[in-house]
């Protein structure tokens, strides 16, 4: 079974820019769903173009109607849709209306460039009560009650999608080592011929998760019908067909759980390796900070820790940000799912469970395989 986190967690999502952007995708969600006057229109048409203003690379827009062409925005203040959040009916929030908001808070993460201008409105102190709001609404209901759940051991799922190759053999161990390789050799790379300057137009590996080769595993969201790994993705790529399988996990696994900036912290303080030069160009735009970089030393980490859990919460709270480590260090949690579990060890990936589709609407539905891809017994959201 899995257990809950402490409940002061969910209090501050709104400190981190995927928590902001979540909560204000689910206020434009609600307003609109509301369907009384035109209000939930106005809101989203005023966040758009207050977004396009905040925007570092806005240019020209659309403006709504049905002789919709290219015009110069409408000058719309964060102030201006604070009000109309004040001003505006809610519907109910539904399951369908969270997941919709966490998964554009996540599609809409970018580590390579500045924050969009969606992300820059939310981070305003204009907003912050409407949001503080919402979020209040939002831990009335249980849609968020698994976001700080630690990693369900019993029903982790990979997910393969359709024309990408299978997950990644068992050796984690080699598989890791050669990561650490190939962080030094850039490292040297990048100090000896990338340019110094933070500012500079360039731009490297933005990204601090294990790799791509390391084996990744999500648990069942049974409300979604499917492992979260289906919806929670960070840059996606448009996969609309995707492979279920069960990960075979060591029955003792020692998990890491990151719910916190301060747990990520804790691990790169213990597990350090520098990265300012290859991704000082990167880390500098999404947050805006200059100076040294670290990450976790994966190698290091596998010695004391099987898998890595960075838990909704988690990734709400503290993805994108700079966050300090020790004297001058920081680092960013950057290419991470939230409920993804990173497997250090020989956690496999076995026999098909479910082929799912993704349809027109937005929803995964099985296309063969039991109703859900889990085993009887096993531990469900």
């Amino acid at each position: 079974m899995t257990a809950p986190g402490p409940p002061t967690s969910f209090d501050s999502i709104a400190d981190g820019p995927r928590g902001r952007r979540l909560l204000l995708e689910l206020a434009i969600a609600s307003a609109l769903e509301e369907r009384t006057g035109t209000t939930g229109w106005d809101l989203a048409s005023s966040v758009m173009r207050a977004a396009h203003v905040l925007d570092p690379s806005s240019g020209a827009i659309l403006s709504f109607g049905s002789r919709s062409r290219e015009t110069s925005p409408e000058l719309v203040t964060p102030a201006d849709v604070a009000a109309l959040l004040g001003r505006s009916r809610f519907a109910s929030l539904t399951a369908s209306m969270v997941r919709t908001a966490l998964v554009a808070s996540v599609d809409s993460a970018r580590y390579w460039q500045e924050p969009d201008g969606t992300d820059a409105l939310a981070a305003t102190r204009e907003l912050a009560p409407a949001l503080s709001a919402t979020l209040d609404r939002l831990m009335l209901t249980d849609h968020g009650d698994w976001w700080s759940n630690s990693a369900a051991l019993s029903a982790q799922f990979a997910v393969v999608w359709t024309g990408r190759e299978g997950p990644v053999p068992a050796r984690a161990r080699g598989t890791i080592a050669k990561w650490r390789r190939g962080i030094e050799r850039m490292e040297a790379n990048a100090a000896a011929n990338w340019p110094r300057d933070a500012a500079a137009s360039f731009s490297g590996t933005w990204w601090s998760t294990p790799g791509s080769d390391v084996l990744s595993s999500s648990h069942l969201v049974e409300r979604w019908n499917g492992p979260s790994g289906l919806w929670l993705i960070e840059d996606p790529l448009g996969w609309t067909d995707a492979r279920i399988l069960t990960v075979a996990t060591p029955p003792s696994a020692r998990v890491l759980e990151v719910d916190s900036a301060a747990d990520w912290a804790r691990l790169c303080a213990r597990h350090p390796i520098s990265v300012t030069a290859q991704k000082r160009h990167d880390w500098y735009r999404t947050t805006g900070r200059v100076g040294p970089w670290i990450m976790p030393d994966w190698t290091a980490t596998a010695d004391e820790y099987d898998a890595i859990h960075l838990t909704v919460n988690g990734y709400l709270r503290a993805a994108g940000t700079a966050i300090p480590v020790g004297p001058g260090d920081a680092s960013v949690i950057a290419g991470w799912a939230p409920d993804g579990t990173y497997w250090l060890t020989d956690a496999t990936a076995e026999h098909d469970h479910s082929r799912m589709k993704l349809d027109s609407k937005g929803d995964w539905h099985i296309v063969s395989g039991p109703h859900h891809p889990v085993a009887p017994g096993a531990a469900r959201e």
